[in-house]
């Protein structure tokens, strides 16, 4: 299992735990072995590669808990001159893998 770290959050008064793993997910497929409620799947808008790894890791989701609400977020908002993940293409993958998707920084939050 790769090494994960917790911490307890409150999201609408309920009290929940987020836990993060750091390791590749592919290399490692026993998380999905895990009970969860959702899946945050963080990506860098100025890093297409790790676009595409969070598109694998959804296709393995759905491949096993269709059900399982997914959560796209894309992080460095701040870096938008840099970007190489278009936010069409977001868009388009968050219609296709039937997922939330929401952009952030340090500095500011952007709803889609």
């Amino acid at each position: 299992m790769p090494k994960e770290n917790a911490v307890s959050i409150n999201i609408g008064g309920r009290e929940c735990d987020l836990v993060f793993l750091e390791a590749d997910p592919l290399l490692h497929p026993d998380w999905l072995d895990l009970e969860v409620e959702a899946y945050l799947l963080v990506y860098s808008i100025d890093r297409k590669s790790s676009f595409r790894a969070v598109l694998k890791v959804v296709e393995a989701i759905r491949e096993s808990k269709r059900s399982v609400p997914v959560i796209f977020a894309g992080n460095k908002i701040d870096l938008e001159r840099k970007r190489t993940v278009a936010a069409q293409e977001v868009k388009c993958a968050a219609l296709t893998y039937d997922v939330s998707h929401f952009e952030v920084s340090v500095f500011s939050t952007v709803l889609c």
